[in-house]
């Protein structure tokens, strides 16, 4: 503005001129440069019940994780079913009720088993595992004498009526293995072999 006169100045040549924006009052800022409200998300607040979604999903993920590291890193002599996975040796320790094996009779718990579907060639089955009292070491006669009752019963009880060429035969704990294992695992036994499915009835 020429300061003698009050008149605008007029512009300086090659600078064009500033257009007012059309909402512009004197004196006031453009409108690009008023203070705006600050963004806010549009996203739904998370109820009780979504969270419960999230949760209960991310369970079921683990868990599913879970059986699959279970079954084939912790456990990988058993399939899904809990059946031996092929022919394989096992400890005693982790025989089951149903297992079928190629077993050399005179056994005791401080050697292992040759496991085998019960659908491939085999000679005994497990029928029953029973668990010694608590106790000093008995005696190996004592643990026979139990060992003889005990299986003589899951025998009957596992097959009915018992074929006549199936015997019981049995690993039985020792003097060093009682004090952290007192189990008696029961065999159904052929002495000929020649299973292939399970004698269970």
């Amino acid at each position: 503005m020429n300061e003698q006169h009050g008149v605008p100045a007029p512009p300086s040549p090659g600078v064009p001129a500033q257009q007012a924006h059309p909402d512009a009052q004197f004196g006031q800022p453009w409108p690009d440069s008023a203070p705006r409200e600050p963004i806010r998300s549009l996203r739904a607040p998370r109820t009780a019940w979504g969270t419960f979604k999230m949760l209960f999903g991310a369970a079921i993920v683990l868990a599913f994780v879970g059986g699959v590291v279970y079954t084939h890193v912790i456990d990988p002599d058993r399939d899904d079913a809990g059946n031996v996975r092929g022919d394989r040796t096992i400890s005693f320790d982790d025989v089951r009720t149903g297992d079928c094996a190629n077993l050399n009779r005179f056994i005791g718990l401080d050697s292992d088993m040759a496991a085998t579907p019960c659908t491939s060639a085999h000679n005994a089955e497990v029928i029953g595992i029973y668990t010694m009292p608590k106790g000093d070491w008995p005696g190996e006669e004592a643990v026979g004498e139990t060992a003889k009752t005990e299986c003589s019963r899951r025998l009957q009880a596992y097959t009915g009526t018992p074929a006549d060429d199936l015997e019981t035969v049995y690993a039985t704990p020792t003097s060093a293995t009682w004090s952290r294992d007192r189990d008696i695992v029961c065999f159904a036994y052929r002495s000929g072999g020649g299973l292939t499915a399970s004698v269970r009835r």
